[in-house]
């Protein structure tokens, strides 16, 4: 039996890497109130965590990602360790979620590119002031990413000169991990990603393409749609040729550098630009983890009519009853219709929502 984990905090908990992390309240309560969503990872069957009762009959774990922090906790609530990562590959997944592989991944696609011309360079690897300034300087805008960070945190903004804020803050990131990431500051049109699997015989599957929206350069929403749907709109954009030889570059790179290691979900973030001409930016980041992209293709796959679209998204409300309210507001301005078991139209809450639940995750499907 599969045993599904939902575990938000682990883009922190990586970045900390000590077993002993505990995340921000914040993060607990998000994990806590959406345990349930782990349902809608992309298997057949499994049971969600918290609702495991008899654990001797766990076959698998799927965490939404690995972490020296859900190891131990999975240890400590009676999973054998032969379900769980060694420590040596735990250190090689740490190894692979560094925002290194991005730009490693950026020059493999490079090198194999019918039309490398029309690719960006890789993100610079910045390992001292001295090249910070250099490359701000060259580039004028630009954006510096930590090498463990998500969903938009761990980015600094840098218009050509670097003030003393932001030169403290650049520092600590130094000194704590080593180097920084650069990248010239995108003028973004679209962003979407391209799912794939890892399986246990170190094969590679394209599993799908997600498309989501950002608020600047956080997380907002994915759209629900399918994959028909959505290569149809990147390619409005940019040629389908250039999309098809990435895939199966990607295929070639992740089969290379990261199957052996590593067994599960994994998402490769792209957006569409603009420099004057539309082009394609094939290598943003690596998540060597469970997706909201897989899971919203898994949801439109088992859950929406194909003839529909949709949005998936994270809601917050900070007092009491307020987001038990807003979602019973929601179903009844927008109640869902069924056909042949799927949802046509409507809102639906992905987790149970109570008067003391805070965080949920919603979606609203379009007919």
């Amino acid at each position: 039996m599969k045993l599904l984990v939902f575990n938000p905090e682990h883009d922190y908990a990586i970045a900390n890497n000590d077993s002993n992390y505990v995340a921000l309240e914040s993060a607990l309560q998000f994990a806590d109130d959406c345990a349930l969503f782990a349902a809608y990872y992309p298997f057949d069957s499994g049971i969600v965590f918290q609702q495991c009762a008899d654990i001797s009959s766990v076959t698998q774990v799927v965490p939404w990602g690995w972490d020296k922090a859900i190891i131990k906790r999975l240890k400590n609530s009676g999973i054998d360790s032969k379900f769980l990562p060694s420590d040596s590959q735990m250190d090689k997944i740490r190894e692979l979620s560094h925002r290194r592989m991005s730009s490693i991944g950026m020059q493999y696609i490079l090198d194999n590119s019918r039309t490398p011309e029309v690719l960006p360079c890789p993100a610079a690897m910045l390992t001292d002031m001295d090249m910070i300034r250099k490359f701000a300087g060259e580039y004028g805008n630009v954006i510096l990413k930590e090498p463990y960070s998500c969903n938009g945190r761990g980015h600094i903004i840098v218009h050509e000169h670097l003030t003393s804020a932001t030169s403290n803050r650049i520092n600590k990131v130094l000194l704590k991990q080593g180097m920084l990431l650069g990248e010239p500051l995108y003028n973004v049109i679209s962003n979407f990603a391209m799912e794939f699997y890892c399986d246990s015989a170190h094969n590679v599957e394209f599993y799908g393409y997600s498309l989501f929206e950002t608020d600047g350069f956080s997380y907002k929403k994915n759209i629900l749609a399918s994959d028909d749907k959505i290569i149809n709109h990147i390619c409005q954009l940019v040629d389908y040729e250039l999309v098809d030889e990435v895939k199966g570059l990607l295929i070639d790179f992740i089969r290379e550098n990261i199957a052996e290691y590593y067994e599960g979900f994994l998402g490769v973030d792209m957006f569409v630009y603009d420099d004057g001409k539309v082009k394609l930016n094939p290598m943003v980041e690596i998540n060597l983890r469970m997706t909201m992209g897989v899971v919203s293709h898994s949801i439109f796959q088992k859950k929406i009519c194909d003839s529909s679209t949709g949005e998936m998204s994270f809601v917050y409300r900070k007092n009491r009853g307020e987001l038990s309210d807003f979602v019973d507001m929601m179903k009844r301005e927008y109640p869902l219709v069924c056909r042949d078991g799927r949802w046509v139209s409507g809102f639906e809450s992905l987790c149970p929502i109570n008067e003391d639940t805070h965080y949920g995750i919603v979606v609203k499907v379009f007919g």
